[in-house]
């Protein structure tokens, strides 16, 4: 039991699942680009100068750009996952041992019943982006814009497959974590008691000793 509760922390779920894998970069690969807007003032002289306007150049450099960092996040998002199935067997070790111990962990497996079907679900999604990031449409071999339509498809498709499934991994972490933490209490408690009931007995059997020798010493005078 002592190796399988070392490895739990409360950061392990966010260390091992959902490290590399922040938020905002996700949501930010989610968002469509919107063609740049010409910035005027309400009144009827403008007070401010039109925002620049990114040239051809400029607007290819950044879809291949955001689909070079789709595809590194792609390839993040797969570890993660790939962890996250070593996660599932540990917890579930973990869950066996506490009911030979009388511990309660019903809902602990409920979520990790609910965290597996998540894993399945990002790992679907993911299976989606890895696709659209495959085919590449829109863009060559080598991540150039051969079509601006097709790549800001690409990028937006691959996108959304990513913040879903980065969304669906999250959410199920946080609540594993939560119910592991729930059990974590119980099963530290029922160390705690082993190692109180280790140190009465020896206490005991020192008294015995300390009898067993007086006795003799009467004997023996």
């Amino acid at each position: 039991m002592k190796n399988l509760a070392r490895w739990w922390n409360s950061t392990l779920l966010r260390k091992t699942v959902l490290g590399g894998l922040a938020t905002g970069t996700i949501l930010a690969l989610a968002i469509a680009f919107a063609p740049a807007a010409t910035v005027y003032a309400q009144g009827p002289t403008p007070t401010t100068s039109p925002a620049p306007q990114l040239s051809q150049a400029q607007r290819y450099e950044r879809l291949k750009e955001r689909f070079e960092k789709e595809k590194d996040l792609a390839s993040n998002l797969q570890s993660r996952l790939e962890k996250a199935q070593d996660l599932i067997q540990k917890v579930q070790k973990l869950i066996d041992w506490a009911r030979q111990h009388n511990i309660n962990v019903s809902a602990l497996q409920a979520a990790l019943d609910r965290f597996k079907a998540a894993v399945e679900r990002a790992q679907a999604d993911l299976n989606d982006a890895k696709a659209v990031l495959t085919t590449h449409a829109g863009f060559d071999n080598n991540g150039n814009v051969t079509d601006p339509a097709q790549a800001r498809n690409t990028v937006q498709k691959a996108g959304k497959d990513l913040k879903d499934a980065g969304q669906t991994l999250r959410g199920a972490s946080q609540d594993l974590k939560t119910a592991f933490d729930g059990v974590r209490s119980q099963v530290q408690g029922l160390k705690s008691q082993g190692k109180s009931g280790q140190g009465s007995s020896g206490t005991g059997g020192g008294s015995g000793n300390s009898g067993s020798t007086s006795g003799s010493q009467g004997t023996s005078s």
